[in-house]
């Protein structure tokens, strides 16, 4: 048997938590909907000093992106506002001033590129995480009350990988894009 390995979090597509772990951290936020939750509450458990670990031994059957489908309008606007949530709500304070121009940059190519194919559902997702904003940064005040700044930087840091360039971030772009055509089968043969 393969032994356990840890990760930086659980998948929501399946994941067990300890009932006292997803209590303390709060639970899955309610604002997110789907898409990212799982990633939120990855970082609030980390922040209390809870591990996650990955049991290849399990097995489970998850249905990939059947709540609103692969490529789907629902599911761009969603990942487009949840990922600003995210980082608003999770990422310390010493990885953003390490890392916040490539962060901007990604949003900003993203951003471009979103506007440059159409893609309106994209676009009016990350519209809606900005404005969503202060009420993220709040409720990150809030879920963090009962966790230590330095043991957050200091359990997250290993997990956290410095941003890339703007050329290999434009690559990683292009090969998403590519992966996800062969995976929903609309790629040019």
């Amino acid at each position: 048997a393969t032994p356990a390995e840890p990760v930086f979090g659980a998948s929501g597509g399946a994941a067990a938590f300890r009932l006292g772990a997803f209590l303390e951290a709060g639970g899955f936020a309610e604002a997110f909907f789907m898409y990212l939750e799982d990633v939120d509450l990855a970082w609030r458990l980390r922040a209390r000093g809870w591990d996650a670990v990955w049991a290849p031994g399990a097995l489970a059957i998850h249905a990939y992106s059947a709540s609103a489908g692969e490529g789907s309008a629902l599911k761009r606007r969603l990942l487009a506002r949840n990922r600003i949530w995210t980082l608003a709500r999770g990422l310390p304070k010493e990885a953003w001033a390490r890392d916040w121009r490539s962060i901007v940059l990604f949003d900003v190519v993203v951003l471009l590129s979103s506007v440059g194919r159409g893609d309106w559902p994209a676009l009016r997702g990350r519209v809606e995480g900005l404005v969503g904003l202060p009420l993220q940064l709040l409720e990150r005040t809030k879920t963090r009350a009962g966790a230590c700044s330095q043991r957050d930087w200091e359990a997250l840091e290993p997990w956290i990988v410095p941003a890339v360039g703007f050329r290999r971030l434009l690559q990683l772009r292009r090969l998403t894009a590519r992966l996800a055509a062969l995976r929903t089968g609309t790629a040019a043969r």
